[in-house]
């Protein structure tokens, strides 16, 4: 079986997809409290997109942190779709939004181009040279 660990880069790109995750989430709850909506905090003024997005983000975060398998497709995906989403306030120059649309802009670039988890095969032993087979004093 093959373990997966992930690397810095997954780390620093599950850092992200968390923090802009949990301001979505932070955001679209405090919506829904008060009517007033600032673009910095919903995803195209909507409040369930907001919310759908924190959640999408924050399950990246821990599919990253953790090495899962389907990591780097759903990343590419997800960083996308939010970048995509977040049209209307890059058009208002909003300055949060430009730094995060530009950090996700470059995880997918970096997603493009490497896997920030490492796989590593199961060392296969040869069973003629083993150390059992062949009276090893080592105990």
């Amino acid at each position: 079986m093959a373990s997966r660990t992930p690397t810095f880069g997954a780390l620093v790109i599950a850092s992200l997809a968390g923090v802009v995750g949990i301001k979505y989430l932070v955001g679209g709850s405090l919506a829904l409290i008060d009517d007033s909506m600032v673009s910095s905090i919903t995803v195209s003024d909507t409040i369930a997109l907001s919310l759908g997005v924190g959640v999408a983000l924050c399950l990246l975060a821990g599919a990253f942190f953790e090495g899962v398998r389907w990591a780097r497709p759903a990343g590419i995906l997800t960083f996308a779709a939010v970048a995509g989403l977040s049209v209307p306030a890059l058009q208002s120059m909003d300055p949060v939004i430009v730094t995060e649309t530009v950090g996700m802009a470059v995880s997918v670039l970096y997603l493009f181009v490497r896997n920030p988890i490492e796989v590593e095969e199961a060392t296969k032993v040869d069973d003629s040279e083993s150390g059992t087979r062949t009276g090893s004093t080592l105990r």
